[in-house]
């Protein structure tokens, strides 16, 4: 019998195995969202018992955003211990364990997956973005009469997130070296096809998420850029922040609609439509974390203890009762685990903005994340959504592994970092 040994294929790694199920996530994000939560524990499974852990361990040394992101999730599992509802704890555990994505693809994507994960990411929303204006303008019958909330396949204040943050990559894609695509209109077009449906969306949180993104990235493009080159960026955000709103009467409507009910809630105490009842929400937060300032009513049990305060009066048990979660992930953060978790969701922000190459695309792509999610959590807890946190592991791990990679090769005695060119 003929010796085949030597023929056989190799079998896949487990950097390759993790890098083929982030581009899964990376699909799945956008479009079906079952796959989501299979890909990710067959990461984590992959990641622990596969072949070669002890360097990913040592890769992952010294990583600041993996130890923010582990103290993150180590605070609200310990917060389990003083919830007062356990059980519902856990459950919730069931989501936050999505931020440790972040170290697992921070040690095992490289470059090609990393790109490929980012691109499949945008091209899966861009075709999201084509339901969604189909839907719009009357021409998909199939999702039924939804032209006034065009979202075919997740929420709209979910989408609405997914749209902007996948804009923004766009934009990082076309501007920074190293990133910049072989063919840049097909690019723009991706480009207009999802900001058309994020100015279409009737989520205004992640519409205020695109405006702080898009102005914190024309920021950062132009520094270390001749004051016009800065001043013609700055310009550029201004006036596509501009052409989105004369071109969108829904837009105008949404935050007119907006204003009306905070002035209502704040002068009146009228806890009226969305943004009413959110105000009233923090209020009752507010009273929570005064009680409980420093570790919270713990994982799980701040959400019956609100339902108890709103049973008390009658106005609010009708307008906020029902709610499942507390609509601002500041809010629901302070009062699940106070002070102490609070501190913790601030120290994977300040990580994810801190690197050592500020001029680079993945330093962009940390400012527009962040920047992104943190305007993004005042209208939801994003970080309690396994849709949205999955998101941004994703993206956060892409960046995790760029910095990571860069550290495994800098010298031990770095050269200064050369100045830019006057002309880019």
């Amino acid at each position: 019998m003929p010796d085949t040994t030597s023929h056989r294929e190799p079998a896949l790694t487990v950097e390759a195995w993790i890098g083929w199920l982030a581009a899964l996530v990376a699909v799945a994000l956008p479009l079906y969202h079952p796959w989501i939560g299979m890909a990710a524990v067959l990461m984590a499974l992959i990641w622990i018992f596969g072949r070669g852990r002890g360097g990913r361990l040592h890769r992952l040394r010294g990583d600041r955003l993996t130890m923010a992101v582990v103290v993150y999730f180590a605070v609200n599992l310990l917060s389990i211990l003083w919830s007062g509802d356990r059980l519902n704890g856990l459950q919730q555990l069931g989501t936050t364990w999505y931020i440790l994505l972040v170290p697992i693809l921070g040690s095992t994507l490289d470059r090609a997956f990393r790109r490929g994960v980012l691109i499949i990411l945008v091209v899966a929303t861009a075709a999201s973005a084509c339901l969604s204006i189909l839907i719009a303008v009357g021409w998909l019958g199939v999702f039924g009469d939804r032209s006034a909330n065009p979202s075919p396949t997740m929420h709209h204040i979910d989408f609405s997130l997914v749209l902007a943050l996948a804009a923004l990559l766009v934009l990082v894609h076309i501007l920074y070296p190293g990133m910049r695509p072989r063919k840049p209109v097909v690019s723009v077009v991706v480009w207009v096809v999802i900001a058309a449906a994020l100015v279409l969306n009737i989520g205004r949180g992640g519409q205020l998420a695109f405006a702080a993104g898009l102005t914190v990235l024309a920021v950062h493009w132009g520094l270390g850029r001749r004051p016009v080159v800065a001043a013609s960026a700055a310009l550029a955000a201004i006036a596509l922040l501009a052409a989105a709103w004369f071109a969108s009467p829904t837009l105008r409507e949404r935050a007119a609609t907006g204003t009306q009910e905070l002035r209502a809630a704040v002068t009146q105490q009228r806890y009226d439509g969305s943004i009413g009842g959110r105000v009233a929400a923090l209020r009752i937060a507010g009273d929570m974390v005064r009680d409980r300032p420093i570790f919270g009513a713990g994982l799980g049990g701040a959400m019956p203890e609100f339902r108890n305060r709103v049973a008390d009066d009658p106005e609010l048990a009708f307008a906020i009762g029902w709610y499942p979660h507390l609509h601002n992930q500041y809010a629901a953060t302070a009062t699940e685990t106070g002070l102490l978790g609070l501190l913790a969701l601030a120290w994977i922000f300040l990580e994810l903005v801190h690197s050592p190459n500020q001029r680079s695309a993945a330093a962009a792509m940390g400012w527009v994340l962040a920047s992104t999610y943190l305007v993004a959590f005042v209208a939801e807890p994003f970080f309690g959504k396994p849709l949205t946190l999955a998101l941004f592991a994703l993206v956060a791990g892409v960046i995790s592994s760029t910095r990571i990679e860069e550290r495994a090769v800098e010298p031990s005695t770095p050269d200064p970092l050369p100045r830019r060119p006057a002309d880019s």
